[in-house]
């Protein structure tokens, strides 16, 4: 089976440093996740840092494969190679709900896109021939 936890701001940047994290350290070191695959999901991936954090912790709770979820992609310069560089994602996958989206399936990203579930049509440009 797979694990699943929707990684929150609380988690992530704790407002006393390192005192929500370590609540959130020890709830997945409680054993839950060895051996299993986490699909850690949140809604937007900026620097990275978040999802790196979350994927160290449960790597220390002995958590098996880890995927990466994310609705928005912004990936600014260098956020994508500090992720790939982690080497702790068996996959990383995103929406193309942002600009920066398009080119990451080149780098190994999988990115799904919204719009048929959105209901819109792509626009296509005639010219004359």
């Amino acid at each position: 089976g797979t694990y699943q936890v929707r990684l929150t701001a609380d988690a992530a940047q704790p407002a006393v440093p390192g005192q929500q994290m370590e609540r959130w350290v020890e709830f997945v070191q409680g054993g839950t996740v060895r051996g299993r695959e986490v699909v850690i999901y949140d809604d937007m991936i900026r620097t990275g840092g978040s999802l790196i954090n979350a994927a160290r912790a449960y790597r220390e709770a002995g958590a098996g494969k880890l995927i990466a979820i994310a609705t928005h992609a912004v990936f600014p310069p260098g956020a994508l190679d500090r992720l790939l560089d982690s080497r702790l994602f068996e996959a990383i996958a995103v929406t193309d709900s942002h600009r920066n989206a398009r080119d990451l399936a080149q780098r190994g990203v999988i990115v799904k896109s919204i719009a048929a579930d959105l209901g819109i049509k792509p626009k296509v440009t005639l010219q004359a021939a």
